[in-house]
């Protein structure tokens, strides 16, 4: 699975309708912690001060697109694309500037071996939106006269709050050998070298429902067990009541299963749907790990309230069938989670939770059911542990960034990036 980090849209919804007959309570969490939220740990771990960046990031992709032979750290920043190399990845670079930018992207799309990097332009073209390829390598400044790849159209009534071509992915969906990019409702086969438009007869689109919400797609590495990527779809259906409208059924995960044929199809067609417990809580992107040893793929999904008083994640074993079920749901430290990866060396993921605590795997291991947000124990906790955990980060990425089998995460706050290397 090849998709960059993103970051987390707060979305409003307000208590509204008439005056009930009645009083309501339309809290989203009906517990209530006589002295606050309490969070223990067992180990502290230091973080080293971050790189100014002077500006807010809303993405992070690490990658050698430049192909020298050390990775280099992109950030989407509102309307720039901006790289980060030299000792200590502390040169900064903006290589791309101008237009409204989702997400950038770094893929091998064009099929050649070598990573592109795709930027999504959601605005661009009268509001049609495109994705614009800069086949790699890519080693200085790009722009409108740098050769490049225009797939216009992306845009469309497809989601109801995020933008289309806001976020970008990629996987061999189709089993040729070849990337994939995933981008809102629409699936582009690789190798991606022509100006083509985005168009159902060629590509796959995925339509939604009436009453259905989608709130975001992503290409994953093979979950359903058949050695081919999948489509990932986010969403919920809407129904209401009267302190919400609308209201969701969190963490609706449905799955395409590869080959995905092209074409249109229906959003209510996935043959696998992830059923899950919860109601008022928005979904986020899941993460895939192996997260019990047996060597397939697992889902972690999350939801969290609009007040970021209740957070939850549920996982789900894989291989991922029809209608599976969570084998656990368990409460997070009034954060939303980075990512899921083997962050303390002992070869089993973990959890990373707003850049600050990390519940240690296995997380098949936890308890089947533990919401409970009034006392919640996380393993680690990482910076100053006089500060309150950060209700989420702007942005994060996970993964080895410095080529020494470990992993490492990268954590944008408040225009700075903190680099913490895996040990």
């Amino acid at each position: 699975m090849n998709s960059p980090s993103f970051s987390l849209t707060t979305l409003l919804l307000a208590c509204g309708g008439g005056a009930p007959a009645t009083p309501l309570d339309c809290s989203v969490n009906p517990e209530v912690c006589d002295t606050g939220v309490g969070v223990t740990w067992t180990a502290e771990r230091e973080l080293t001060p971050g790189i100014p960046l002077g500006a807010s990031v809303s993405s992070i992709d690490v990658g050698d697109l430049a192909a020298s032979g050390t990775p280099q750290i992109y950030l989407g920043t509102g309307d720039s694309v901006t790289r980060l190399d030299g000792e200590g990845w502390a040169a900064n670079t903006v290589i791309w500037q101008g237009g409204s930018i989702g997400y950038p992207l770094l893929a091998d799309l064009t099929g050649d071996g070598l990573l592109d990097l795709a930027i999504d332009l959601p605005d661009s073209d009268h509001g049609a939106g495109q994705v614009v390829v800069f086949p790699g390598p890519v080693a200085g400044l790009v722009d409108w006269d740098t050769p490049h790849v225009e797939l216009k159209g992306s845009g469309g009534p497809w989601f109801s709050y995020y933008p289309h071509g806001s976020y970008l992915s990629a996987a061999d969906l189709n089993a040729d050998g070849v990337e994939d990019l995933v981008v809102g409702p629409w699936v582009r086969y690789g190798p991606v070298t022509t100006d083509t438009p985005f168009d159902p007869a060629t590509d796959t689109l995925v339509r939604a429902t009436s009453g259905t919400v989608v709130w975001a797609s992503s290409a994953a590495d093979d979950l359903t067990g058949d050695g081919v990527g999948d489509l990932v779809l986010l969403g919920g259906t809407l129904f209401s009541d009267p302190c919400y409208t609308p209201q969701f059924a969190w963490g609706d995960v449905r799955i395409f299963p590869g080959p995905v044929s092209r074409g249109e199809v229906s959003v209510e067609d996935a043959p696998v749907r992830l059923a899950v417990d919860g109601v008022g809580l928005l979904p986020i992107l899941p993460w895939a790990a192996d997260v019990d040893g047996d060597a397939d793929l697992d889902l972690v999904t999350v939801g969290y309230d609009l007040s970021l008083e209740r957070v939850e994640a549920q996982l789900f074993l894989g291989p991922l069938t029809s209608e599976a079920a969570a084998s656990s749901r368990f409460a997070i430290p009034v954060a939303v989670p980075d990512g899921v990866a083997d962050l303390d060396g002992d070869d089993v993921p973990d959890l990373l939770v707003g850049g600050a605590a990390l519940l240690s795997g296995p997380l098949s291991d936890l308890p089947g059911t533990e919401t409970s947000t009034c006392a919640v124990r996380v393993d680690e906790r990482w910076g100053a542990v006089d500060s309150p955990i950060p209700a989420y980060t702007q942005a994060s990425w996970i993964g080895d960034l410095d080529g020494d089998g470990l992993a490492d995460a990268l954590l944008a706050s408040d225009q700075e990036l903190s680099i913490v290397l895996g040990e």
